[in-house]
């Protein structure tokens, strides 16, 4: 069973590179920024391709 987590992006910033949409607030940290309600395994995924991305770029 998968569970639906909104989740903070805290990068995108509407910029279209993805299909998360643009919300005024976060539920989980407060801050503006982009959310998206998918499953946790997908959320996991997307969160090791971000930090795949960052040590690439460092």
């Amino acid at each position: 069973m998968t569970t639906a987590t909104q989740i903070h992006c805290g990068q995108c910033q509407g910029s279209g590179a993805h299909p998360w949409r643009w919300n005024e607030r976060c539920a989980g940290c407060g801050g503006r920024g982009c959310y998206v309600v998918m499953p946790e395994a997908a959320i996991l995924a997307a969160q090791r391709a971000a930090v795949a991305r960052v040590r690439g770029a460092a």
